[in-house]
């Protein structure tokens, strides 16, 4: 049996450095007598910068293991009186010069009544500090009814470049943010409406016009409304127990393209990458970013097709950034492209 947990947010989910830092702080909130018992399981996808090659993560050394919480009359009890405006901080520490993610996904119960067996010991995972743990399965353990509580870094520390994004859950939102406004949900419809890029068929032609309709829509809005509701479609994707799968991405890779006038021709070596997505073809040392958009007359036409993802994640949010910052705004109000200035990369 279990009994509704509540977890309350001290500090949210926020990046603590340019390379990859991040760190978020909860309590608990539960009434009755047990243990609140939390799975740990931490996903790595650090890698270099150049090579691709997957890279020990800074800090972590535990990948998978439970701890747990003595709770009294629905306060949480430490050894020795120790207690801090936290009960659980999960922190990824900074990651040097590299590009990828990290993932801490946590899985949280109360159990009243519970009494830990002879597995539960202090001081055997590092990362738990003074918490009991355990690294197999406690008896009467499951996930079913767990509440989610994860911290998520991605970023891109490299060749000069310091961007990325933080999400987690749960996350202390603004008054704002509870409330989209009418604007950021009208996005949000037509980013969830959009046929998933990854998914069609390379000669539907009806389905490319459905993408270049909806994408169009979207970019009538202020790209700040677009950032808004990019972030919370990636926030819900996330949320699901598998997190988001290609298709939901492959939405964002289109339209990101979509938005900016982002130049059909750069040197390879100059090029930024933030996801794996093939089909992109290289002639004399060039590709084609704008890719697999193209541009016909002063329109953009969606007529490139997906032909397969590897790497680490894609970065969407990040790579919105990057391109706000660096090129400018497509006229994609009238699904026209905006006079190319130079652009220096």
């Amino acid at each position: 049996m279990t009994v509704p947990l509540a977890i309350i947010v001290v500090e949210q989910p926020t990046r603590t450095t340019t390379c990859g830092g991040a760190r978020s702080e909860v309590r608990w909130a539960v009434q009755g007598t047990g243990f609140i018992i939390q799975h740990i399981q931490v996903v790595n996808g650090r890698r270099n910068c150049f090579t691709g090659k997957l890279l020990p993560l800074v800090g972590w050394t535990t990948t998978e293991y439970w701890e747990c919480w003595n709770v009294s009359a629905g306060k949480v009890k430490y050894e020795g009186g120790l207690q801090t405006k936290w009960d659980d901080c999960f922190e990824i520490p900074d990651q040097g010069r590299t590009r990828g993610n990290a993932r801490i996904i946590g899985e949280v119960k109360f159990f009243p009544n519970y009494k830990p067996g002879k597995a539960w010991r202090k001081d055997q995972v590092p990362e738990a500090g003074i918490l009991k743990t355990t690294t197999t399965p406690p008896p009467g353990w499951n996930s079913s009814g767990a509440l989610a509580h994860t911290l998520e870094s991605q970023w891109v520390c490299c060749r000069g470049e310091e961007s990325g994004a933080v999400i987690g859950a749960p996350e202390r939102l603004s008054k704002q943010m509870r409330r989209p406004s009418p604007q950021v949900k009208q996005v949000l419809e037509l980013l969830s409406d959009m046929p998933k890029w990854s998914e069609i068929d390379a000669h539907d032609r009806r389905a490319q016009k459905v993408i270049e309709e909806a994408a169009a829509g979207i970019g009538r809005n202020d790209l700040r409304v677009i950032r808004s509701a990019i972030r919370e479609y990636l926030k819900r994707a996330n949320g699901r127990d598998a997190g988001p799968e290609i298709g939901d991405l492959s939405r964002i890779f289109v339209l990101n393209r979509y938005l900016f006038d982002v130049p059909s021709h750069v040197a390879l070596g100059e090029i930024r990458v933030f996801g794996g997505w093939h089909g992109n073809q290289v002639r004399h040392g060039v590709t084609d970013w704008l890719w697999p958009w193209k541009v016909t007359g002063q329109r953009k036409r969606l007529t490139g097709s997906f032909k397969g993802y590897s790497g680490p994640p894609y970065f969407a949010l990040p790579e919105f950034d990057y391109f706000r910052r660096t090129f400018s705004p497509a006229r994609a109000a009238q699904g026209r492209v905006a006079r190319s200035r130079k652009t220096t990369i």
